[in-house]
């Protein structure tokens, strides 16, 4: 056997060896890292973001155009912002010794980069607040913890509706060890920039994030 083929082998059977950390919506979750906290907090994060997406289907919760339009303008992605960022990247590589003719290209790999990840960036924020706000009305309001980025968590309600959702059977762990571990990052209140409670919380879903106040 070739040292090829014996590297693929124990490749294959190392992905086979590794089992699935929990289950959502009938899917594997694997969780990146070692263990410990930090694969607890990923494997935490893609059940959040499965279980909401779902959400977000189920009622309708799609960004609209008008909405995209509204969060690019706010966060200066509507064009003159990125414009002046493209052109200096395109000048330091120009400065860096690069032909025009590569650093166009390079513009251009950039470009279509940075659009992709923006595009996902604004879709997040957009359902994030719209799904957060579903489930702060559903699930009997609450805390709501800020962040500076834009993000509103509705943590109480998000707690009892991942309650529910467990006991549904939308996530399940193979290892009760792994599900406390999951279920200590779903309970932590720490982190953020600050809650809020009561009618400040309220507020925070009276109006849409993109039409409030800076």
């Amino acid at each position: 056997m070739s040292w090829l083929r014996l590297f693929y082998t124990l490749f294959v059977a190392t992905l086979g060896a590794q089992e699935p950390q929990a289950l959502v919506l009938g899917k594997p979750v694997f969780g990146r890292g070692a263990g410990g906290v930090a694969q607890a907090r990923q494997i935490a994060s893609e059940i959040r973001s499965a279980l909401m997406g779902e959400y977000a289907r189920t009622h309708g919760l799609a960004a609209t155009a008008t909405e995209i339009a509204a969060v690019r303008r706010r966060m200066g992605l509507d064009g003159r912002g990125a414009s002046k960022l493209v052109e200096g990247y395109r000048q330091d590589l120009l400065r860096s010794g690069l032909d025009e003719t590569t650093a166009a290209e390079r513009v251009r790999e950039f470009t279509q980069r940075a659009n992709l990840r923006d595009e996902q960036m604004v879709l997040d924020l957009i359902q994030w607040w719209k799904v957060g706000r579903a489930v702060f009305e559903e699930y009997g309001g609450g805390r709501v913890r800020l962040s500076a980025f834009g993000f509103q968590e509705p943590m109480d309600a998000l707690e009892r509706f991942l309650v529910v959702e467990e006991r549904r059977g939308s996530f399940t762990f193979p290892d009760g060890r792994v599900r406390e571990m999951v279920w200590a990052v779903f309970q932590d209140k720490g982190g953020g920039d600050g809650t809020v409670s009561g009618a400040r919380a309220r507020e925070i879903y009276a109006k849409p994030l993109w039409e409030q106040a800076r």
